[in-house]
């Protein structure tokens, strides 16, 4: 008897419908190029989203000039678990860049 470990869930498109493996679609032109086209219309969504991810400032001022502002007011307030948790972090991301 064999288990399969790793069972094969099915294909959903970002619409919701299901897509059928090219095994279930026949051998038909129409249902390759409806496949073609799904796999087009995701990689222009990625590339439409990284374009939008690219032209955003990497810091975001309005934040920052806020953030200044609390302090300079003497209002921003902070948990020394989130402080902790801010240095693990950045701990962790750090160690994970200086790995061969």
């Amino acid at each position: 008897m064999r288990i399969d470990l790793n069972p094969r869930l099915a294909d959903v498109s970002e619409t919701g419908s299901r897509v059928k493996p090219r095994s279930e679609a026949g051998n038909s032109r129409a249902s390759e190029a409806s496949q073609d086209m799904a796999r087009l219309s995701t990689h222009q969504r990625v590339q439409r989203l990284e374009s939008q991810a690219n032209h955003m400032p990497a810091i975001r001022e309005d934040k920052v000039a806020a953030l200044r502002q609390k302090i300079a007011d003497g209002t921003y307030q902070t948990t020394a678990e989130q402080v902790a948790e801010a240095m693990f972090s950045e701990i962790v991301s750090m160690s994970a860049k200086n790995r061969p």
